[in-house]
C-alpha cells in the first residue's frame, strides 16, 4: 500500500516536471481548455496595429505629396491675361496654358455689341502677362483714319502695325498690297506685335526693309 502511494507520487511529480518543462519551452504560449494554442496573441495584435497605423500614415503622406505636386503643376500651367475695351467684363483672368482668345472672351462675358471683329483673331493662343484691348467699331475706324492721315501727312509719321489697315501699311516704304496683307494675316494668327522687330517674322520683310521702316512703325 505504501509502495503504491510512493509510486503515484513519483508519477505525479514527473508529470508536473514535464508540464513545467513544456511551459518553459513554450514561453508565452498557453493552452486553452480545448487544446488550441494561442500564440503570443497580445504581441501579434499590437504588431498588426502598428503596421496598420504605419500604412495609414504613409497613405496620408503620399496623398499630401500628390496634392502638393498637383498644385505646383497647376501653378506652372496657368497664365494670367488682362482684357479691356469692348468686352462685357473687363479684367484680369487666370486660364490654362495654351488657351485661346475665344475662351478668354467667354470668361469675360462675351464681346460688347459694338465690338469691332474685323481684325480680331479669336483663335489666337494667349500668353502669360498679355494685354488685350478690344476696339469698338468707332474706335477702330478712328484709329485707321488717324494712322492713314498721319502716314500721308508726314514722311516721318509712325504707323501702328497692330491696328493699321492695308492702306496705312502700304504707305511704308517697301510694303505693297501683298506684304500689307501678310502683316495683317500674321497679326490675326499670332496676336498683336509685341515689338517692332517682330515684323521681320512676316514673309517679305527682311532686314533691309525693316531698317527702312523701323523709324516709322510702332506697336502702341
Amino acid at each position: 500500500m505504501e509502495t503504491t502511494r510512493k509510486l503515484r507520487l513519483k508519477a505525479l511529480a514527473g508529470l508536473l516536471l514535464a508540464v513545467v518543462a513544456l511551459m518553459i519551452y513554450l514561453g508565452d504560449r498557453v493552452f486553452t481548455p480545448e487544446g488550441d494554442i494561442l500564440i503570443e496573441a497580445r504581441q501579434s495584435i499590437s504588431a498588426a496595429g502598428e503596421e496598420e497605423n504605419s500604412g495609414e500614415g504613409g497613405d496620408e503622406k503620399e496623398d499630401f505629396l500628390s496634392e502638393n505636386m498637383e498644385e505646383q503643376r497647376n501653378i506652372h500651367n496657368t497664365i494670367i491675361v488682362d482684357i479691356a475695351g469692348a468686352i462685357e467684363k473687363p479684367g484680369v483672368y487666370h486660364l490654362e496654358e495654351g488657351s485661346r482668345l475665344y475662351q478668354l472672351i467667354e470668361l469675360a462675358g462675351g464681346l460688347a455689341a459694338d465690338a469691332d471683329m474685323r481684325y480680331l483673331n479669336r483663335a489666337a493662343v494667349l500668353e502669360d502677362q498679355q494685354k488685350i484691348y478690344i476696339y469698338t467699331e468707332d474706335e477702330a475706324e478712328k484709329e485707321a483714319v488717324k494712322e492713314l492721315s498721319s502716314a500721308q501727312g508726314s514722311e516721318g509719321a509712325s504707323v501702328n502695325i497692330n491696328t493699321a489697315d492695308t492702306k496705312a501699311l502700304e504707305t511704308l516704304s517697301g510694303v505693297g498690297p501683298s506684304t500689307a496683307a501678310k502683316i495683317i494675316a500674321y497679326r490675326q494668327e499670332y496676336g498683336p506685335f509685341k515689338s517692332i522687330e517682330e515684323i521681320k517674322n512676316v514673309s517679305g520683310i527682311g532686314e533691309k526693309t525693316f531698317e527702312t521702316i523701323r523709324d516709322r512703325i510702332r506697336v502702341n
